[in-house]
């Protein structure tokens, strides 16, 4: 018997919006995906670039789970980019959009709240 593979995405066209009612499946875990609001702020070429590696795939069932359930995540690990291409990776797989927003020493609770009013 072949095995079945952990990750099934239906794509339709890359850069083009899919349908409402988009599955995505890790391994037994099963979410429905919404298209996304602004697609020009979905993430291209990063779920690729993650190389569906096992611990890239048991980190996306657990996020897929969260996503699920409503809940909010926090990535925690090692200085470096791995938890940022997961992240978006992530927002790619599911069409989410994406804003980055810097945040150094000197970024104050009240720069975020104004950041957030200007939308």
């Amino acid at each position: 018997a072949a095995a079945r593979p952990l990750l099934r995405l239906r794509t339709v066209a890359a850069h083009v919006p899919e349908p409402p009612g988009r599955t995505v499946t890790i391994g037994s875990v099963r979410h429905s995906a919404r298209p996304p609001t602004v697609p020009a702020l979905v993430p291209r070429g990063y779920s690729e670039a993650c190389g569906h590696s096992h611990d890239s795939l048991e980190i996306w069932q657990w996020l897929l789970r969260k996503d699920a359930l409503g809940q909010d995540v926090f990535l925690i690990g090692p200085p470096g980019p791995r938890r940022r291409h997961l992240a978006l990776a992530w927002c790619e797989l599911l069409g989410r959009e994406v804003e980055y927003l810097a945040l150094s020493r000197d970024t104050t609770e009240s720069d975020l709240k104004q950041r957030r009013e200007i939308r």
